[in-house]
């Protein structure tokens, strides 16, 4: 599903329970209908990081050429490019090793690639490559999540002037989901 942000950027949303995507028109009238595309066949099967979510974190490249998408339950990243469909492995170096595991929501400023990596309690940052086939991660945001309890578990990630947001999952009570600023 795709829409406009409050900054007239185009927005994606994925059901990470499903192995196809939905490209909708934008336009003045509503969206009648819509196109399904269908992800390659590992979308289809989870993996270690999480068993029930696969292609979760959607953004588009600022000419809409491709989009990135994190396969979370692989822990992989992929780069679809948006006139064929065809998805592509991105390849990563740096950082621990995890790569995007767990990776949820993604933020793409320039060719800083923020990857948020939700059960881990921080964001990547990667440096892509200009035809975003690769990147490397060069650091970790970890706060507020390493420092305050009640902040844990980062599912998505957005940026308002010169400061990133993230919301957190509290996913059971008392905790309750926050949006907090990270430092960029």
């Amino acid at each position: 599903m795709e829409g406009d942000d409050r900054c007239g950027r185009p927005r994606h949303h994925t059901d990470s329970g499903v192995s196809f995507l939905y490209r909708v028109a934008l336009g003045p009238q509503p969206a009648t209908g819509f196109t399904q595309v269908s992800l390659p066949a590992n979308f289809g099967i989870s993996g270690p990081y999480n068993p029930n979510a696969r292609g979760n974190g959607i953004v588009g490249t600022p000419d809409g050429r491709f989009l990135i998408l994190v396969h979370t339950g692989e822990g992989k990243l992929y780069r679809i490019d948006t006139s064929t469909f065809e998805a592509v492995l991105i390849a990563l170096s740096g950082g621990d090793g995890t790569e995007a595991g767990t990776g949820d929501g993604l933020l793409l400023d320039g060719q800083t690639l923020y990857v948020v990596k939700n059960q881990h309690n921080k964001v990547a940052v990667i440096n892509m490559s200009s035809d975003y086939l690769s990147g490397v991660i060069t650091r970790y945001i970890t706060e507020p999540f390493a420092s305050n309890p009640a902040t844990k578990v980062p599912a998505t990630i957005a940026e308002f002037g010169n400061s990133l947001y993230a919301v957190t999952g509290g996913f059971a009570p008392p905790a309750p989901d926050f949006v907090v600023r990270m430092p960029k």
